[in-house]
């Protein structure tokens, strides 16, 4: 009597174990990088986000701050801050241990696809992806840059779809809304606003960049307070210069844990250009440049200089 159910083939057994495979490694790295919750920042960002929920809007003043009670502010993490104050509420300690763990398996999904992308080579793309996401281990807490960087890895994701395959609907509105929710969680979005300019532009493709980057500019306005975040960033560009007495806006040196991988993935980088002289172009040359140069200066951008 024939057995009724079919072998399964070699071929989908092969998917099936890389995809496990993969799946084993992303949750791996994303674990590993998280510690405790025991960021002193984190909680001045639930009262901010309780404040939120309790009256349905979003501060235009300080209500919290002994020496600045009652001057205009901009909560401009808003959104993360409402979030994990209401996981807060629900879940406590719990909750957010969860959401650190959520996030940190997320960044190593989203670095491992980035980079299976660019080199068209999803184990490689895996290794990079967990290498970059460990990188990121002393900075990884649970506050609104943690966020950020998943951001920057799927605008970069975003920008790479649009090189190869110009300009849609689909890669247009994912655009706006990452740099949207970007906007929302933190006063960054002038990198990423960077990024995508640099990482399309092409002496036979500035059009594209052109206009991404005006799409991407869209989606930073796209907030409560109607794009008024870029005056702040722009009030606070010099913080880097007026407080590097602060450890986090320090000059990197060799000696410190994440430097070390910034100079090993530079190493890799080199070698997949040498081997692959053609597969990047000028403009994401430059792009790696100026982000390794901002996490050199600042410790505080080393993540963006690895995941560049």
């Amino acid at each position: 009597m024939k057995d009724w159910q079919l072998p399964a083939s070699s071929a989908s057994i092969t998917c099936i174990m890389r995809f496990l495979f993969w799946l084993s490694a992303i949750l791996m790295t994303g674990t590993y990088i998280c510690g405790p919750v025991h960021d002193v920042d984190l909680w001045w960002h639930i009262v901010a986000g309780r404040w939120i929920i309790a009256n349905g809007s979003i501060p235009f003043v300080d209500y919290w701050n002994a020496f600045g009670a009652g001057k205009p502010w901009i909560a401009y993490s808003w959104l993360f801050e409402a979030v994990i104050a209401g996981i807060e509420h629900a879940f406590s300690s719990q909750g957010l241990y969860a959401t650190k763990i959520t996030l940190g398996i997320t960044l190593a999904a989203s670095l491992s696809l980035l980079y299976s992308r660019v080199a068209h080579d999803k184990g490689f793309g895996l290794l990079l992806g967990m290498f970059a996401c460990t990188a990121c281990h002393n900075h990884f807490t649970l506050r609104p840059q943690s966020l950020v960087w998943i951001c920057f890895a799927l605008v970069l994701l975003v920008a790479e779809d649009i090189k190869t395959n110009g300009l849609n609907i689909k890669n247009r509105i994912f655009l706006i809304l990452i740099m949207s929710l970007w906007a929302n969680t933190h006063l960054t979005q002038a990198l990423g606003l960077f990024a995508v300019c640099t990482w399309i532009i092409d002496k036979d493709n500035w059009q594209n960049a052109l206009e991404a980057s005006l799409y991407a500019f869209f989606g930073t306005l796209l907030t409560p307070y109607g794009g008024y975040e870029w005056i702040i960033f722009f009030t606070k560009s010099s913080h880097p210069a007026m407080f590097n007495a602060i450890a986090e806006f320090k000059p990197a040196t060799l000696l410190q844990y994440p430097t070390v991988f910034l100079f090993l993935i530079s190493i890799i980088a080199l070698t997949f250009i040498h081997k692959r002289p053609r597969q990047l172009r000028y403009g994401q040359y430059m792009f790696a440049a100026m982000y390794v140069f901002a996490g050199l200066v600042v410790l505080k951008f080393i993540p963006f200089a690895v995941i560049s």
